[in-house]
This record gives structure tokens, C-alpha cells and sequence, in this order.
């Protein structure tokens, strides 16, 4: 099929033709796929350190064409933190629980959340029982922190191991440390810390249209060139 009018109302014709695919259906769409972990035990801490791998989706090719990847790495911990003054005077200590959720994929870090929890307390003189409490200690619980960091890959070669229609299997780690000092007093003190976490991957592409979506859009191309050739055909007269 074949139709002529002058270059300029062509050019237009294409370009129309273009928005009015665009307008039947030709936009951008977004896929998501989620996993939390420690998967043993949704949405619950877990005392680290620990390691786990999980699988999330692939983006199918026949849905579309991919536009970009975005992976989101939201992490949490709750921190857990105990003193004693073991001295015969009144002491203050500083305790700092820092904690890490780090993401990879292929044995390459993706994202790593840094979380930390820091505290001072000030306790009387020993009590006589090391037991964290009483006067001269305390256990403090329900302590957290979280954070969320995000990747974005737009460069083909990044975002090609997330095409195909198997799965992305993923490598999480999370891991914690323990900072103390005291002034003033001689202290028995301890940290423990626990971690959870959810990744999330966002497809970001154009779907492929339905056929009928497609003759619609070729139908209206069809309809205006006929009509600026006939505006053509008549101006020439």
C-alpha cells in the first residue's frame, strides 16, 4: 500500500502516526517483583550474622522492550544493649552497635545499608549483682535503626542478566559490630543485634502492544494521510 503527497505533509503524517500509537496503548509500564528476608521468618529480626540467597524473577522479552532496572534494598535492626558499673563510683559508658545488610549478585555488591545504634548511659556504683540492672546497670531492648538504598541500570550490558524467563539469584549478607567506652567507672556492657530486610527489583519497560492496539494505531495513520492527500490534490487544483 502505497499513498503520495508533497514531503512535508509525509513527515507530519509519520510523526502523528507515531503519538497516535502512543496513544492506543504504547506507554510505559513497570513491573515489581519483592522477596523479604531472613526467608525463614518474614518481617522478623534475626540475630546476626547470618547469609542467605534468594531468587526473584526475571523480565520476560516478550512483554516488551526494557527500559531500565531499579533495585531497592530496604534493611532494619534492633539492637539489644546491656551495662553494669563494676566500680565503686558513678560511671558513664558509650555503647555503639553498628550493623550492614549488603546485596550481590554474582559475587559483585550491588548496594550495602550501614545502620548503627549509639547510646550513653550513666550508672550508679556497683550494686553488688552483675546482673545488668538494679542501680548500677540496666538492659535496654526494642533499640533500631533502617535504612534504604537503590541501583538503577539503563546500560544494557548491566541489565542483562535480569532478561530471560528463569530467575536473578541474589546473595545477602548481614553482619554486626560492637564499640564500647567507659569514663569514670570500670563496666561489664554487651550488644546484640538482629536484622531484617526486603529487595525488591523494578522493570521499567515498554509493553508490546496488542494487535488490535497496532491496526487501530495503522488504521488512524491511513485515515489522515488520505485526508491531507486529498487537502493536497485539492490546493494543486
Amino acid at each position: 500500500m502505497a499513498f503520495f503527497i508533497n514531503r512535508a505533509g509525509f513527515l507530519k503524517t509519520g510523526v502523528l502516526g507515531i503519538f497516535l500509537l502512543a496513544g492506543c496503548g504504547l506507554q510505559a509500564a513497570l513491573l515489581t517483583y519483592s522477596a523479604e528476608f531472613p526467608a525463614t521468618d518474614p518481617m522478623a529480626y534475626q540475630a546476626t550474622p547470618w547469609d542467605q540467597t534468594f531468587s526473584l524473577p526475571q523480565f520476560d522479552p516478550h512483554l516488551g522492550r526494557l527500559e531500565g532496572v531499579t533495585i531497592l534494598l530496604e534493611a532494619a535492626i534492633s539492637v539489644t544493649q546491656g551495662y553494669e558499673n563494676l566500680s565503686s563510683q558513678h560511671g558513664t559508658i558509650h555503647i555503639t552497635d553498628q550493623g550492614t545488610v549488603s546485596l550481590s549478585l554474582g559475587g559483585d555488591t550491588l548496594l550495602t545499608d550501614r545502620l548503627q545504634v549509639s547510646r550513653t548511659y550513666h550508672a550508679g556504683a556497683y550494686d553488688g549483682s552483675l546482673d545488668f540492672g538494679g542501680t548500677s546497670g540496666a538492659t535496654v531492648r526494642g533499640l533500631t535503626d533502617e535504612e534504604t538504598r537503590s541501583v538503577v541500570f539503563r546500560n544494557p550490558r548491566r541489565a542483562s542478566p535480569f532478561i530471560g524467563q528463569g530467575n536473578v539469584n541474589f546473595d545477602v549478607q548481614a553482619q554486626a559490630n560492637d564499640f564500647f567506652s567507659d569514663h569514670g567507672g570500670n563496666f561489664a556492657a554487651f550488644g546484640r543485634t538482629s536484622a531484617w530486610g526486603e529487595v525488591s527489583v523494578l522493570y521499567d519497560f515498554i509493553p508490546v502492544p496488542e494487535i488490535s492496539t497496532i491496526w487501530v494505531g495503522i488504521g488512524a495513520v491511513i485515515l489522515l494521510a488520505a485526508v491531507l492527500g486529498r487537502g493536497a490534490r485539492q490546493f494543486l487544483r
